[in-house]
């Protein structure tokens, strides 16, 4: 399964309001630890690559 943030968009998007994630997915028959696994990861590159970006900011003011 290839997830992106656009999936995670129309999953937030088809999601009724009184259904939560666990039980859209049940009705989408998509795999939820699949899905948490993915968004952990996505998560932790996105806070990597701020790091990255903040440290050369950081670094180009104090020089």
């Amino acid at each position: 399964m290839v997830i992106n943030g656009g999936f995670f968009n129309t999953i937030i998007q088809n999601m009724d309001n009184g259904k939560d994630l666990e039980s859209y997915c049940k009705y989408e028959k998509l795999n939820l630890i699949e899905i948490r696994r993915k968004a952990n990861e996505d998560l932790k590159s996105r806070k990597i690559g701020l790091l990255k970006r903040s440290s050369m900011l950081i670094s180009k003011l104090l020089h």
